[in-house]
């Protein structure tokens, strides 16, 4: 976050660093969780480890007074390596939850398309910028941000710049689908995303392509490329 850069140079400069935290507030004193609330349900939280379910028998589904966001529902994604991370979650929790809240440069990152084909999780941008966003393929199949929405999916709220080049010299009877999201299908949704990726598909194989969706066969809202 913005205190990362302060923080590394205090701990090079000196022999011992105590930090003071604020937990379970925010660095300015906005609460996760009150502390009424936790003297409430007697719950220590320098010590006490809950599950999500105990978490929210206590204190419910309550959002950040500032950010309105869920932190206990969502990931926050500060750059391009916590991006990854999330992409690489969404293989096994298909319905995984992610918040942007830095615009995210994933210049040098190999990207891992995020879904593999069944996500039913939120990618929320909240108006931030995703930069160098990089993909080459030599092969039939998805590519992009996302590889295909699912089942409820969403994506949205975000502005978006790389490119994507994708050369298949072979036919084939899988198709090539690329765009910000590669495919969308039975529920998925993608709101309010703006896109200007340089897109270049050469393909011996069927090929659907766009500026925001290559295969699509449920709803798109206020997005543009």
């Amino acid at each position: 976050n913005r205190f990362a850069i302060c923080l590394k140079g205090i701990a090079k400069g000196a022999k011992k660093v105590v930090l003071m935290l604020s937990y379970p507030s925010d660095e300015v004193g906005n609460h996760l969780v009150t502390w009424d609330a936790l003297d409430e349900a007697g719950i220590n939280p320098y010590s006490d480890v809950l599950s999500l379910e105990e978490y929210r028998k206590h204190f419910g589904y309550g959002v950040h007074e500032f950010t309105g966001v869920d932190y206990v529902d969502y990931y926050a994604i500060q750059n391009g390596y916590n991006l990854l991370w999330f992409a690489k979650l969404s293989y096994s929790d298909y319905g995984a939850k992610a918040v942007l809240i830095n615009d995210i440069d994933l210049n040098g990152i190999d990207w891992l398309p995020i879904g593999n084909g069944n996500f039913i999780g939120v990618i929320d941008g909240r108006n931030h910028q995703i930069n160098n966003l990089t993909i080459e393929g030599t092969t039939s199949g998805r590519y992009g941000l996302v590889d295909k929405l699912y089942n409820g999916g969403i994506v949205k709220n975000f502005s978006i710049k790389g490119s994507i080049t994708v050369n298949v010299t072979e036919e084939s009877s899988d198709s090539v689908m690329v765009g910000v999201v590669g495919a969308v299908a039975w529920g998925g949704r993608i709101e309010n995303v703006h896109s200007s990726m340089n897109i270049t598909v050469n393909s011996a194989s069927k090929a659907y392509v766009g500026g925001i969706l290559g295969y699509n066969s449920h709803n798109v809202e206020t997005s543009k490329a």
